[in-house]
């Protein structure tokens, strides 16, 4: 279980990873999938490990698969650069050699500023809620996560 492997989240790891992203549009509605392939070897006592960016168990020299779909309408998108996107989305992870799965569905909300403020450009906000459908850690649970970013130009 999860919640037992407390004293190995700062394992050290070595993770090899490909990632895929495509998307498209027509009118206002977007597509967006991404797709993630890694290797894992860690450091430490197993046989399972916990690798924080998924938030999964996993055995060393183990494999993960993620990927998450998106099916997001432009409510605002204008010349300037402001945009608002929402919608839901789909998300599966696999452990391959833990064989653990995880599966979440759930709403995405993205907002990016067109505004400046001395050397911080694109001012971005992401707000993703859910439903884990399928986890043997927090199955039936709800989650929310919130990120924000800017880019800085020197």
């Amino acid at each position: 279980m999860r919640k037992d492997r407390h004293d190995e989240e700062k394992t050290e790891w070595l993770p090899h990873h490909v990632a895929t992203d495509t998307s498209g549009k027509v009118a206002n509605f977007i597509i967006r999938n991404q797709t993630d392939l890694a290797y894992y070897t860690f450091d430490g006592r197993g046989p399972y490990f916990l690798e924080l960016w998924y938030n999964t168990l996993m055995k060393d020299g183990d494999y993960l698969v993620a990927n998450r779909t998106q099916f997001l309408y432009s409510f605002l998108s204008d010349s300037k650069g402001k945009k608002l996107l929402a919608g839901p989305y789909f998300e599966v992870t696999r452990a391959v050699d833990a064989q653990i799965t995880q599966q979440k569905a759930g709403v995405a909300l993205y907002w990016e500023s067109a505004s400046s403020v001395l050397r911080i450009s694109s001012p971005h906000l992401g707000i993703m809620g859910g439903y884990h459908l399928e986890d043997p850690n927090r199955q039936g649970q709800f989650y929310l996560m919130l990120g924000a970013g800017f880019e800085f130009n020197l």
